[in-house]
């Protein structure tokens, strides 16, 4: 009996500490199951907040990126529009020729008074052949720089906008063929007649880097033909000319001369005379060293018309807006100014206001009888 009791208590025993094992077991288990849970919890609610901070940086970017994107326009907006700029203001721009030039005549003289000495006209001095004026026929186009670079051409109208964008040419670094160093570029005054697609060359500002507007308009014109006569092809088209390139004929301006200018009906439609002083340097802006003259004859559009033939009942001008200091009661007043600087008329601020107008802008104005006065002096029309 005393072993049997014993033998049951072990038992009992046992089953007690496998039922304690049980229960630790069962515990354990339940509190790594929560702690599963809330790890899983954790990873989401971080992976939530990752999320969201993502999308907040994502959103940031793209408002950066917008922002930057609109600055960079703007950059880019700007810069063209100096590049513009820079590029109208190179033009040589000619006076109307209102009154005769006193020396129009004396390249004429000049070679007479060698003849009469006894000397062909050959040996004329540099300074003998820089007096007088040259007169050209004006080719009737769209007036522009030719400049090529980099193995490229491009040309730019007065306004500095571009008319034709990279295109090849003969000219000296003008096409990938024929690409140098960076330093030799050329520029070309010219006319472009859309119709033959040809560039009619006036004059030369550089050529292969060399700048000639410090030099004679006789030195420049000279060295002009030389070099465009020594290109082979440059007046023809073709793959790497997609536009013709020719000069137009300079005559001395004498009685002969003018007469061929005038009468002689060339390649090109005439759109009146251009008269060069021969010792004038090219000049930014306008100059009296540069006269243009039409008539009825020499040019289709001696005053506005549609069609070459029939005026517009009313002419018109265009003049740019000015802002200019005054003193007294107003500090500033609005007057248009015609291309040389002069004042025309004052602007009311009201209209100026009203149209939302600025200086520089330029306003196209109808003519008629009585309209538009000049004004002599500026400070009586202020005060």
């Amino acid at each position: 009996l005393a072993q049997k009791s014993s033998r049951q208590k072990q038992i009992q025993q046992k089953r007690y500490r496998a039922f304690e094992s049980l229960l630790l077991n069962a515990n354990a288990n339940a509190n790594a199951n929560l702690q599963g849970l809330d790890s899983t919890s954790i990873l989401v609610s971080d992976s939530v907040t990752t999320s969201m901070c993502v999308d907040e940086r994502s959103q940031k970017q793209q408002v950066v990126g917008r922002k930057t994107t609109k600055s960079r326009k703007g950059q880019n907006a700007y810069r063209y529009e100096k590049i513009e700029q820079h590029y109208s203001e190179e033009f040589q721009l000619p006076e109307w020729m209102v009154d005769v030039p006193d020396d129009l005549h004396l390249s004429a003289m000049a070679k007479m008074e060698m003849t009469v000495d006894g000397e062909s006209s050959d040996a004329i001095s540099s300074s003998e052949e820089e007096k007088g004026w040259f007169v050209i026929p004006r080719p009737e186009g769209t007036r522009c720089l030719v400049i090529t670079r980099n193995g490229y051409t491009e040309s730019r109208k007065k306004t500095g906008k571009i008319l034709h964008h990279k295109f090849p040419s003969k000219l000296p670094n003008g096409a990938h063929s024929s690409r140098t160093k960076a330093s030799e570029f050329c520029v070309l005054d010219c006319i472009f007649q859309e119709i033959l697609g040809t560039y009619f060359v006036l004059d030369l500002l550089c050529w292969k880097g060399q700048l000639m507007t410090e030099c004679s308009a006789a030195l420049r014109l000279f060295w002009l033909r030389s070099r465009i006569s020594e290109v082979f092809g440059i007046d023809t088209h073709g793959e790497d000319n997609q536009y013709r390139f020719v000069t137009v004929p300079v005559y001395d301006c004498n009685l002969e001369g003018l007469k061929n200018a005038y009468n002689t009906q060339f390649s090109y439609v005439k759109d009146g005379l251009l008269f060069y002083n021969k010792a004038g340097h090219y000049s930014k802006g306008l100059t009296p060293l540069v006269l243009v003259w039409k008539d009825a004859k020499s040019s289709r559009f001696p005053v506005d018309s549609p069609d070459g033939v029939n005026p517009y009942p009313v002419q018109s001008c265009v003049l740019k807006l000015e802002q200019i200091n005054c003193s007294g009661l107003n500090p500033f007043e609005y007057v248009v100014v015609a291309l040389g600087g002069d004042v025309v008329e004052k602007v009311p601020s009201d209209f100026v206001a009203t149209n939302q107008l600025k200086p520089g802008d330029f306003l196209r104005f109808t003519l008629s009888e009585a309209s538009l006065l000049p004004v002599t002096n500026t400070h009586e029309s202020c005060e």
